[in-house]
């Protein structure tokens, strides 16, 4: 399964070359009502709610992701106004990411037959945490938790290696995107297994796609051009399928 990471064209390339990225916060998501969203309306549940958030705040941060590069809205809000890029990762389909689930209304402490927040278990507790209002919908995001391990003091950010359950495959520049020919020909050079192209709006739909002329005109190599069927599904080669731990496998 392929998933997209949208940044800035600075952070994306500072990605590509440290093999990691930036773990978000809790407490800095662009969603108020992002995890342990649920809505609480006594004292005693308020407590223990702002309890819960402070002890996951501490421990665990996330990856944000999505299933699609074609929308729009994604390039805009997350990828510096067209001016960023998107990262390809291939993931196992039975891994640690997870749909996020978008909902009308924002769930209740008794939707879940109990009377009081302390009463939610573990389970319940991770569904209110992968429940969104539906207007983000648009994102189709999966998500996956990381343990607050490697710690860059310099700039105060957390960060996550490139592992099998994210595997780098490739990068989409967005249509204002102005990386220089200097950097696009060390981006090449420094893993010649990656694969790059340029997008641009499509034609008759509000979505955006692989542009051939682009990326082409932008002297990216036959052999590491990205390339997408009439759907704009981005197309690698199947490569070979191997066994990774005692649940996953991986394409390589």
């Amino acid at each position: 399964m392929l998933l997209y990471y949208f940044t800035s064209l600075r952070h994306g390339l500072s990605a590509i070359q440290e093999e990691r990225l930036k773990v978000s916060r809790f407490d800095q998501l662009n969603d108020l009502y992002d995890h342990v969203g649920i809505f609480v309306n006594n004292e005693n549940d308020l407590h223990a709610r702002e309890e819960l958030r402070s002890q996951v705040l501490a421990q665990e941060g996330l990856l944000c992701m999505s299933k699609t590069y074609q929308e729009p809205l994604l390039w805009g809000h997350y990828a510096d106004n067209h001016r960023g890029m998107c990262l390809i990762f291939s993931v196992p389909e039975s891994g640690d990411w997870w749909d996020v689930e978008y909902v009308p209304k924002r769930p209740k402490v008794r939707d879940f037959g109990i009377h009081s927040f302390r009463d939610l278990s573990k389970e319940q507790i991770h569904t209110i945490a992968r429940t969104k209002f539906k207007n983000w919908s648009y994102e189709q995001e999966m998500r996956r938790l990381i343990f607050l391990d490697e710690y860059d003091f310099a700039d105060d950010i957390h960060f996550q290696r490139f592992d099998y359950q994210m595997r780098l495959k490739g990068a989409l520049f967005g249509a204002r995107c102005g990386i220089s020919d200097r950097q696009l020909q060390a981006l090449l050079a420094h893993d010649e297994s990656l694969k790059y192209a340029f997008v641009m709006p499509r034609e008759g739909s509000y979505r955006v796609g692989v542009s051939k002329h682009k990326t082409a005109e932008k002297v990216i190599p036959e052999g590491r051009r990205l390339r997408a069927d009439l759907g704009g599904n981005i197309k690698f080669d199947k490569g070979r399928s191997v066994k990774i731990g005692k649940n996953y496998r991986m394409t390589i």
